[in-house]
């Protein structure tokens, strides 16, 4: 069996971590399964396969890539962000290569005809939550199906955790691994760091992300002491692994692949009551706030900070979580498809 999957996302994020995560996973795990990625000609994701024996289609259209020689024997398409759909319509239309789709996101479809069509044609429609399967056409329930994402099966350097543990002797320390835009809401972040700044002092906030709003974010919070921005980090994992909680406040949010993350490392959770988060936050795991509700988000803070019985009942709590989101078993669920395909 061989699959084409499909990332023409032009950055570097949670879907294309995601979509590779899956890869490698089936590369390991099926070693009938061969996979061949089609990703965006200038984007990162080209970037990162470059220099691997991952074979991989670069296009710089939906219109192109369909005739590769990598392609010509594929079985069948998995796309696995919001622009993939479109080349996954045109590769059937031109190769006749059924394909299924992975929605990752809780926005509203497009309503136009190109979207119908790709969405209509697909043989599968799969979410990473109920929430997000909301946004699917409502004619539509039975090719359906919920797979939520899974943790990254990723090594953890002892070394660089004690690193990090060293940079910060004694101190609690929050992380929020999220990209800096507006549905992160990092704003939420800083103001509970200013409301715990005097009253929690060993409380710090590891902010690891890049974006748009750096400067701003940064402006913000030019007064907070215990406030370290980290910036992007390829070794995430061993960011999580060095923190004593991680929180994801956000506006909107699919499902948040840092909350399994955090769970693969025995870590509570914090995060905003939006969209998909609610399914994957449970009080045996972490706390759910408004989003807006910086307070809260505090108040959950300082709780799991000076509480330790209630700390080491979530930290269990989210060890039995990550048996649900792990890379095997989001493979094997995929795998099921596949074989329906």
């Amino acid at each position: 069996m061989k699959i084409a999957h499909v990332n023409l996302a032009k950055g570097w994020g949670g879907g294309e971590i995601q979509t590779l995560t899956l890869v490698q996973t089936l590369r390991r795990t099926a070693p009938e399964i061969q996979s061949v990625l089609v990703v965006r000609k200038d984007g990162e994701f080209a970037e990162r396969l470059a220099g691997t024996d991952i074979p991989f289609v670069a296009v710089s259209s939906f219109f192109g890539g369909h005739f590769s020689p990598l392609l010509r024997d594929c079985d069948f398409c998995h796309a696995h962000d919001g622009r993939a759909p479109y080349w996954c319509l045109i590769q059937k239309w031109i190769r006749g290569n059924d394909y299924l789709l992975t929605r990752r996101v809780p926005n509203a479809l497009k309503r136009g005809m190109f979207s119908r069509l790709a969405y209509g044609n697909a043989k599968f429609l799969v979410a990473l939550t109920r929430r997000i399967a909301q946004t699917f056409p409502p004619n539509s329930a039975e090719k359906q199906r919920i797979i939520p994402s899974s943790w990254l099966n990723a090594a953890i350097d002892a070394n660089a955790v004690e690193r990090i543990r060293a940079q910060f002797p004694g101190e609690f320390l929050v992380a929020h691994p999220a990209s800096l835009t507006p549905v992160k809401n990092h704003a939420a972040t800083l103001a509970a760091a200013g409301i715990l700044q005097e009253k929690c002092p060993q409380i710090r906030f590891l902010i690891l992300g890049k974006g748009p709003l750096e400067a701003a974010l940064k402006e913000q919070a030019r007064d907070l002491k215990n406030v370290v921005w980290l910036g992007h980090k390829d070794d995430i994992c061993n960011y999580i692994q060095a923190a004593d909680i991680v929180i994801l406040p956000s506006l909107v949010e699919g499902l948040g692949s840092s909350l399994l993350e955090a769970y693969h490392r025995g870590k509570p959770v914090i995060g905003g009551n939006a969209d998909g988060i609610p399914e994957v936050v449970s009080e045996a795991t972490g706390f759910l706030h408004e989003p807006q509700d910086a307070a809260a988000l505090a108040g959950h803070i300082e709780r799991l900070y000076r509480d330790r019985a209630l700390y080491e009942t979530l930290h269990l709590g989210a060890v039995k979580a990550a048996e649900k989101y792990s890379p095997q078993k989001n493979a094997e669920s995929y795998l099921e498809l596949y074989k329906k395909i």
